[in-house]
């Protein structure tokens, strides 16, 4: 059975690497054939054609014109990682991520090509077995990278990064290191402990390396709101005068990124205070008041703002105590 998918001309390489893992079944010398991995080939012309020979002992490359090929040794039964890396004027055989020659050969300069896979036009040349994790890079890659493809358990992710920014800064992300539950397979979880002192609108980002240093980096995988700072709380009050005269003044301000208006505890009365919004996201940002009680008041005062997230600040101010001045009262 083959696999014959329409031409897709990025896939017309000059340069590039072609991988595969390859199960063949057949008994040596059984096809009276060569088997096909790989074509880009029909009726009209070929650019390429990577066969295995019928005995398991070479590889080789058609490109519409000559043949040449390269020595393997393969066993009937058994999985083995297979690349070709062309370079242009020349291609170099990885047999389970060891180089076993090269040779000077390009591709063909056919175009419009169908691909097949596991046959060489879709109708001959047939490979008898299994065929699995075939790719094309649109590169030579290096030995250490075919290597790392032929590895039965890969590398996987190394190390990871996280980046954190601002939402639609222009400034490159802040990166810091994620932990990694199982670093070197395919499949992790990752933990990232916030700085305490986040507030704002975030996009976050991560990049990964393998073991050969290679990075990968995503785009925003995650937005939204991030509140790590309790309210801050602004507070004073002091007395002037005496008697009839006496009054208690207080001054306060709460500031967050979303405080919650229903948790705000405070000593005056809403017609005193000044409220602010966010303008881009609508929240309460800012609540700020002075009034004026009369008498000196003899019990300690209690404020208290509380962000949407949870966290809150509670201040008091005792009369006499730290954030108190004492006005005497002047007269004639």
């Amino acid at each position: 059975m083959a696999l014959t998918v329409d031409n897709d001309e990025d896939l017309e390489l000059v340069q590039g690497t072609l991988s595969a893992w390859i199960k063949p079944t057949w008994a040596a010398g059984a096809n009276g054939y060569n088997p096909a991995i790989l074509a880009m080939r029909d009726e009209s012309g070929t650019r390429f054609s990577w066969h295995i020979s019928d005995d398991y002992q070479a590889m080789s490359i058609f490109n519409g014109a000559d043949t040449q090929s390269v020595p393997v040794s393969l066993v009937t039964g058994e999985w083995h990682h297979l690349a070709v890396v062309q370079e242009g004027d020349k291609w170099t055989g990885y047999v389970d991520g060891i180089s076993v020659g090269t040779v000077a050969e390009a591709f063909g300069e056919a175009t419009g090509l169908p691909l097949t896979i596991g046959s060489s036009t879709g109708s001959t040349e047939f490979f008898s077995g299994a065929i699995d994790e075939l790719t094309i890079f649109e590169r030579a890659l290096s030995a250490a990278e075919v290597h790392a493809l032929a590895q039965e358990v890969t590398g996987g992710v190394h190390s990871l990064d996280v980046g954190l920014k601002v939402f639609a800064s222009e400034a490159e992300p802040d990166w810091q290191s994620a932990t990694l539950g199982k670093p070197g397979t395919n499949l992790s979880s990752w933990s990232y402990s916030l700085p305490g002192t986040l507030e704002n609108f975030y996009e976050i980002v991560i990049r990964g390396r393998d073991t050969l240093g290679n990075t990968g980096k995503t785009d925003t995988v995650w937005r939204g709101v991030i509140d790590m700072v309790a309210p801050r709380v602004s507070f004073t009050s002091l007395y002037t005068g005496e008697g009839l005269t006496a009054e208690t003044h207080y001054y306060y301000t709460f500031t967050d990124m979303a405080l919650d208006e229903d948790s705000l505890v405070y000593p005056c009365s809403d017609e005193d205070m000044v409220w602010t919004y966010n303008e881009d996201t609508g929240s309460l940002a800012q609540v700020s008041a002075a009034c004026t009680l009369h008498g000196h008041k003899p019990v300690d005062v209690t404020v208290t703002a509380c962000d949407m997230v949870g966290f809150c600040t509670t201040t008091t101010a005792s009369m006499g105590g730290a954030g108190t001045l004492y006005l005497p009262l002047i007269t004639k």
